[in-house]
């Protein structure tokens, strides 16, 4: 139904404008819960394992929590999370 109907609908719509992968919203205050729920805490741990020095980023990835966007892009560390 999606994406015979709905989604042939918004391309007749609005031709050529392209598609949205996704429908989460990376500004959703609750999006760690909402994005991996329990899963959450183990994800984290699997993380910090691969990846303690958090180079890889997304907006709602797990370890996102760890850093602040400011308006021009540039990531900061957040308040609380420290380098280990």
């Amino acid at each position: 139904d999606i994406t015979e109907v709905k989604v042939q609908a918004m391309k007749e719509l609005a031709p050529g404008t392209g598609a949205y992968m996704n429908e989460g919203d990376r500004f959703d205050p609750d999006y760690l819960q909402d994005f991996y729920g329990q899963h959450a805490p183990r994800l984290s741990y699997i993380k910090r394992k691969y990846d303690p020095e958090d180079l890889f980023y997304c907006p709602t990835c797990i370890g996102s929590e760890r850093w602040v966007e400011e308006e021009t892009g540039r990531l900061c560390r957040a308040g609380g999370y420290t380098e280990k």
